[in-house]
């Protein structure tokens, strides 16, 4: 699962980092991404670019209503709809800082951010689609995050987690979906492994791209207390 994701860096540092130039569109930092807004992603279709994505694939659920779909199930997107067209043609790289996972504490609900060594860039796995519009009108580009099992301290937070790929992994998850398998599974380098540490739980309720939302934040006496 990753339902909130950041992206502390300015714009020169994705280029260099990703080997791509950002759209003219493109607004960085975003330290607080939530579904349904826009983020930075390179696509299979455009390796050279950095494009900017609305989070959530279009779908509806049982009863009707739209949806946004954030994430879909690694192990099974070669098998559901409509995963399983998109990822035969439209792969992407989700390019992020640090993802954020919850941790209910007495009765908080803490938000710890889950980031590589030294708060390393990096990018998870994730396809998207073309919605075209009205003749004339760009088509809406949007996109879902893939999943898997949760692995190291990860696991102490969420079943689920993203599926982070090794910097040599990015240029064949664009260009070659066979190796999702491989991917999915191949045991992380010490420098990938997941740290994790609590932020302001201000971040709950808070949509603003505010930097202070993602600082190691202890807890105060009163939120201590509260675990007894």
């Amino acid at each position: 699962m990753c339902g909130r994701f950041s992206l502390d860096r300015k714009p020169k540092e994705l280029e260099v980092r990703f080997k791509a130039r950002l759209s003219s569109q493109a607004t960085l930092p975003l330290f607080n991404i939530a579904p349904t807004m826009k983020t930075a992603c390179v696509r299979s279709e455009t390796p050279e670019i950095i494009d900017q994505l609305e989070w959530g694939l279009a779908g509806k659920g049982k009863d009707g209503k739209s949806r946004a779909m954030i994430n879909a199930r690694s192990e099974t997107i070669l098998e559901k709809w409509p995963f399983r067209d998109l990822v035969k043609t439209n792969r992407c790289l989700v390019l992020a800082s640090g993802y954020i996972e919850w941790k209910a504490i007495g009765g908080l609900k803490i938000p710890y951010l889950h980031q590589l060594a030294g708060g390393a860039l990096f990018a998870m796995a994730g396809i998207y689609e073309n919605e075209n519009q009205s003749i004339g009108d760009p088509a809406i580009q949007r996109f879902t995050i893939l999943t898997k099992e949760s692995s190291g301290p990860a696991t102490s937070l969420h079943e689920r987690m993203p599926v982070i790929l090794m910097p040599n992994e990015e240029a064949a998850w664009l260009e070659n979906v066979d190796l999702l398998e491989t991917i999915r599974q191949k045991e992380r380098e010490p420098d990938q492994l997941i740290r994790l540490f609590p932020i302001s739980p201000k971040l709950n309720g808070s949509f603003e791209n505010d930097p202070d939302l993602i600082k190691r934040t202890p807890y105060t006496v009163a939120e201590q207390l509260k675990l007894f």
